[in-house]
């Protein structure tokens, strides 16, 4: 009976610290005044973002961005013959079949939508290539400056990635100790242990960092980048 009324309590306490937490987030929500569906939209797009795979190290890391951006470029401008036709048709009043003003001119804004959403993507993955807008893409498959441009990325995204993991593994380590009791302290060592077994892959992934950036700077003095 007195573990029973122990627990009673317990679940007493934290129910009424829950509630007193949702009370304090639900106002700070209406605070920011921003809707609902919007905080959720974002929530979902971060858990996206930082729950996807990171871009592993390839031969053909360069290459597969350069036949994405080939590909998405056809699609463009498949895109931008269709807006083509319709604004012709927009122009002399004659339409196709089954169609009039109304569509012609709903058809053409979400080509234009599209086509606005596939140029953002095509400049991202440009950019990530680091080459000059001018460059012949066809050209630069299998370029080896690129291969070890792109490889590097990923591996500074790597880092960056372990680098916040290992902080947050840190904050979590400092805690416990602040809060540590007989039977905490025995956790805490094995914590500990169990992060510094993670710093040497760390440092293994910086030692490849630095041997890609000398290896670009060479090639960069040698006039084989792009």
């Amino acid at each position: 009976m007195k573990s029973l009324q122990d627990l009673g309590s317990w679940l007493n306490r934290k129910q009424i610290n829950c509630q007193r937490r949702k009370t304090q987030a639900e106002t700070d929500l209406d605070e920011l005044g921003i809707e609902i569906d919007v905080l959720r939209t974002e929530w979902a797009a971060q858990i996206k973002e930082q729950t996807k795979p990171l871009v592993r190290r390839s031969a053909n890391i360069a290459n597969k961005i350069i036949e994405e951006i080939l590909a998405l470029r056809s699609t463009l401008n498949s895109y931008k013959h269709e807006m083509q036709k319709l604004e012709k048709m927009l122009e002399t009043g004659q339409y196709n079949d089954g169609m009039d003003i109304n569509d012609a001119t709903a058809s053409h804004a979400e080509l234009q939508s599209k086509s606005n959403c596939l140029q953002l993507v095509i400049d991202q993955k440009r950019k990530s290539l680091d080459v000059d807008g001018r460059s012949n893409l066809a050209k630069l498959l299998n370029n080896k400056y690129l291969q070890a441009h792109m490889n590097a990325l990923a591996l500074k995204k790597r880092i960056r990635s372990r680098l916040s993991q290992h902080k947050f593994e840190l904050d979590g380590l400092e805690r416990a100790y602040r809060h540590a009791t007989t039977s905490a302290d025995k956790l805490c060592a094995h914590a500990e242990t169990q992060i510094k077994r993670k710093e040497p892959g760390i440092q293994q992934l910086r030692r490849k960092y630095n041997e890609l950036c000398q290896e670009l700077e060479s090639m960069i003095n040698q006039g084989l980048a792009p």
